[in-house]
């Protein structure tokens, strides 16, 4: 019988992902067959038995809580780290062998606030796939590897390994020329770094309370400085940086719904809430004829989250979120430098949050990554308490 110490913040996390799997069932999503929801369900499954398996053994074999921690930590991290690089090399290939006109999704405002005249492109034998499905997961990694280089003492080897993959992450997120995922990835380092060194990474707890108002934070900040000359060469057109590229139409569309009470809001929609609500329908014009513009996401984690699993839902996943943070801050003042990354992890995670869907299975590679690295944290604590229970006892 497997001994739990880190009780509130592990059971919590199972409430959290029954609730997620219920949605699954529940899906809105009309074109998905039975064969595939049964696929996604035992997808989470296993993939939360493995890392439980994975974490428990890896203690049972090596007494060493920092040898653990670092082993255990930049094996979550470093396989997404070889397909971005693997997807990048893709990226590469298609600007040098394949016709750029067929690929093309416009000119890069990133590469261009620097001079650099520069087409982005779809990413080749991806065509219809989204940049931002590869980019916010090059986005996380790029995050672990910078604040890894900059904060935590490490092996040589091991700091090639990261610079590599900061280096590969970096080109990849400006060839897909997404301007939220380098701001959020270089803001989530930056908020670790300066809270470190004035001694504040406790005052991480508080952002709990104001993730549910991102939203509404994020398009305020847009409008007041929208007019700034500097900000001008990263806008793709006439008020996209107003409306956040259209968000805060969306974001409208669902505020109508949430300030309509409805007893359904109580335990959410299901899977594609928005869908499953109407809301999606209201703004499918935005989308014209690209992607299934009736089953646009939200664009929001959190109006996500109200949709999908409702305002049960809600307040379990800022529970878990209060919980990872909370339980990083404790690990890293017994010592445990490593767990800085994860503090890093939910800045970031957040901070993407804003202006996209990523509970649930919109984005499968990102939402098993904050699953692998929330359990895996949890895990860790409970690993301590065990171990420091046991030393009272003795």
């Amino acid at each position: 019988m497997p001994i739990i110490r880190n009780n509130f913040s592990i059971y919590t996390y199972l409430i959290f992902i029954a609730l997620f799997i219920i949605s699954i069932v529940r899906t809105n999503t009309y074109d998905k067959s039975m064969v595939e929801i049964a696929g996604d369900i035992l997808t989470v499954i296993l993939l939360n038995i493995l890392v439980y398996t994975a974490v428990s053994y890896q203690f049972r074999i090596e007494s060493s809580f920092n040898k653990n921690f670092n082993k255990i930590t930049y094996d979550i991290f470093i396989p997404p780290a070889i397909a971005i690089f693997a997807i990048l090399i893709f990226y590469i290939y298609g600007y040098i062998f394949l016709n750029n006109a067929q690929y093309s999704r416009g000119s890069s405002v990133l590469l261009n606030a620097i001079g650099v005249s520069f087409e982005r492109i779809d990413i080749p034998f991806g065509q219809g796939i989204h940049p931002n499905t590869y980019n916010t997961n090059a986005g996380i990694i790029f995050t672990v590897s910078l604040v890894s280089l900059l904060i935590v003492d490490l092996r040589r080897k091991l700091k090639l390994i990261l610079l590599a993959s900061l280096i590969s992450c970096f080109f990849f997120i400006l060839l897909a020329d997404s301007r939220t995922v380098f701001f959020n990835s270089v803001g989530s380092v930056l908020i670790i770094y300066l809270l470190l060194k004035l001694n504040k990474l406790q005052s991480l707890k508080a952002l709990v309370i104001i993730i549910p108002f991102l939203s509404q934070i994020f398009i305020f900040f847009l409008l007041s400085v929208s007019d700034a000359e500097i900000l001008e060469t990263i806008s793709r057109g006439d008020n996209d940086l107003e409306s956040g590229n259209s968000r805060a139409i969306i974001w409208t569309y669902c505020n109508v719904e949430v300030m309509d009470p409805k007893p359904k809001h109580f335990v959410g929609y299901g899977e594609s809430g928005h869908s499953g609500a109407g809301v999606s329908k209201k703004y499918a014009f935005i989308f014209g004829d690209r992607y299934d513009n009736d089953n646009i996401i939200t664009h929001n984690s959190m109006y996500q989250t109200f949709f999908d699993i409702g305002y049960v839902g809600i307040i379990i996943y800022l529970i878990v979120l209060y919980n990872l943070i909370a339980d990083a801050i404790f690990l890293y003042k017994k010592g445990y430098k490593i767990v800085i990354i994860f503090a890093a992890c939910f800045v970031y995670y957040n901070l993407s949050g804003i202006t996209g869907s990523y509970f649930g299975y919109y984005n499968k590679m990102y939402f098993n990554l904050f699953m692998i690295f929330t359990l895996t944290l949890f895990l860790f604590k409970n690993e301590y308490l065990k171990h420091t229970t046991s030393l009272n006892r003795n």
